[in-house]
């Protein structure tokens, strides 16, 4: 298998990757510079700045969650997250799968 400028082909060169011994060398040209950029990120805020902010604007409680944190500003903390570690259904679908075959055969 032929790398070209560094990149893989496309195609379902993940799991071609991982059959040929390559799976790390693959998971560091493609996963690594995103994971970089989400581990600062959940140290900083994470997955836990719903709670945070649910307990800053509510510290005795709620009833109603959508009260303290609309539904809205929820989707859109989740969509930042998503967008950072690369997960965004937009960025998916722009990329070529790394597991699934589109050809009969990998050129």
């Amino acid at each position: 298998m032929q790398r070209q400028r560094g990149r893989w082909p496309t195609g379902g060169w993940g799991r071609v990757a991982l059959a040929t011994g390559r799976g790390l060398e693959f998971y560091e040209e493609q996963r690594r510079p995103v994971t970089n950029n989400v581990v600062p990120a959940n140290r900083k805020d994470g997955a836990e700045v719903v709670l945070k902010l649910a307990h800053q604007r509510a510290p005795r409680g709620f009833t109603d969650i959508e009260d303290v944190l609309p539904l809205a500003e929820c989707e859109e903390i989740a969509l930042r997250h998503k967008q950072l570690a690369g997960f965004e259904p937009a960025t998916l679908n722009a990329r070529r799968s790394w597991s699934v075959e589109t050809d009969a055969s990998p050129a």
